[in-house]
């Protein structure tokens, strides 16, 4: 499965995939980019960690998940400055992932 994930990427950054493709990968979430693989592991991990644990607070021990969480509430600190402003600047759902974490990590 990884290696066809792979291909589509490379296919559509070739501009070699077809647009009915695109959008068919689109509608069931297909993730473009490694980063945004990166983004859902580590999401799925705070959601594992507050379900253990009660909070979003992750300790220094935790290293990626922990330096992953500060930088989505930096993130967010950013776009509350901005009032909303340049969400649709980010890429790749940024702005809808960040808005998704926005009342989990609120709590703490």
């Amino acid at each position: 499965l990884a290696s066809w994930a792979k291909h589509q990427r490379f296919l559509k950054k070739q501009g070699r995939l077809s647009p009915e493709r695109i959008a068919a990968l689109d509608e069931i979430g297909f993730v473009w980019t490694g980063e945004g693989a990166r983004w859902d592991k580590l999401y799925k991990e705070l959601l594992r960690f507050r379900s253990e644990h009660g909070h979003t607070r992750i300790p220094t021990k935790h290293r990626e998940l922990y330096r992953w969480t500060s930088q989505q509430r930096k993130a967010l600190r950013n776009l509350a400055k901005k009032g909303g402003q340049g969400a649709t600047s980010l890429t790749n759902g940024d702005a809808d992932r960040l808005f998704k974490l926005e009342s989990l990590l609120a709590e703490d």
